[in-house]
């Protein structure tokens, strides 16, 4: 199994404090080649952040997708600003609804299907998955639903996908995989009754619908899909 990256490249100490203020776990500190202590990003759970943007706006999202930098360029203000916001998004819900009796559901975005792939993939030992990186997927998969069921923009759509493809890469999974992957969403808490598989959907940026029950066909079409526009 691989080990989470502990790097930091090209990071200014000034970058670096910034990030310890807005997620203090990411920063921890490591040996360098010197024998000296220096402090390092944990970018693996930097990358955890960016799971929620989808929630906000139109104009917010493509903000997003826009501002977020190459890998070659993590330490930009920019990057900042996406963790920064995202975090922001989530305190903001959860203030709203601290016992997850409603608009908390919404935060759900992309679980139902990323809970499915971190599952398999832990259980077949296939690949490595965090719980950002499956949920990022869970996100492709579950925005590919939106548009199938409820016209979400295909154009959001693809800059979705496009953008986990850049910054995450796919699960490989084949057809074969369905059956187990639709039994571990059938398992999953946020459904309200045994045989029914409950997704947070988006309508558009900004418009998301939680508690939609979607049929086993249109998930394994949806994972067709996903497959193809990963191209795996």
């Amino acid at each position: 199994m691989d080990k989470l990256r502990m790097e930091t490249p090209d990071l200014s100490q000034a970058n670096i404090e910034k990030l310890a203020a807005l997620f203090p776990a990411c920063v921890t500190e490591v040996r360098g080649e010197d024998g000296e202590l220096k402090k390092a990003v944990n970018f693996e759970l930097l990358r955890q952040m960016l799971s929620d943007v989808v929630l906000e706006g139109d104009e917010a999202l493509n903000s997003i997708l826009e501002d977020v930098p190459s890998k070659e360029n993590i330490s930009s203000d920019g990057f900042l600003e996406v963790v920064r916001r995202s975090v922001e998004i989530k305190v903001s819900v959860v203030e709203q609804d601290p016992c997850e009796k409603g608009l908390r559901r919404v935060l759900n975005l992309g679980h139902t299907a990323g809970h499915a792939f971190e599952t398999f993939a832990l259980k077949t030992g296939r690949a490595f998955l965090s719980h950002g990186h499956a949920v990022a997927l869970g996100i492709c998969v579950e925005l590919i639903l939106s548009r199938m069921l409820l016209d979400f923009d295909s154009e959001r759509m693809y800059a979705v996908v496009e953008f986990v493809k850049e910054h995450y890469g796919p699960l490989h999974i084949t057809c074969d995989d369905y059956q187990v992957l639709l039994g571990i969403m059938g398992h999953d808490k946020k459904n309200p009754s045994a045989g029914q598989i409950s997704f947070t959907l988006m309508k558009s940026p900004g418009n998301p619908l939680p508690g939609i029950i979607v049929d086993s066909k249109d998930i394994e079409a949806a994972m067709d899909i996903y497959r193809d526009m990963f191209g795996i």
